[in-house]
């Protein structure tokens, strides 16, 4: 079974296709810490920001510091 697949069509643009089982899926995301109440209270707190449009736009990751 695989639980995870990378294809792609056109090796010149570098553009790839990504499928994921969901048991995998959640398997890495709770090895992440993803499914911690931290994490979910951040998540929510980011989706009401960008919903009144308090956004930040970065060209790099220094910008955000």
């Amino acid at each position: 079974m695989n639980l995870m697949t990378i294809t792609t069509k056109n090796p010149i643009s570098k553009k790839y296709s990504v499928s994921v089982d969901l048991s995998a899926l959640e398997r890495i995301a709770g090895s992440l810490g993803l499914f911690q109440p931290k994490f979910l209270k951040d998540l929510s707190q980011s989706i009401r920001e960008m919903k009144s449009r308090k956004l930040v736009r970065g060209k790099n990751l220094r910008d955000f510091r």
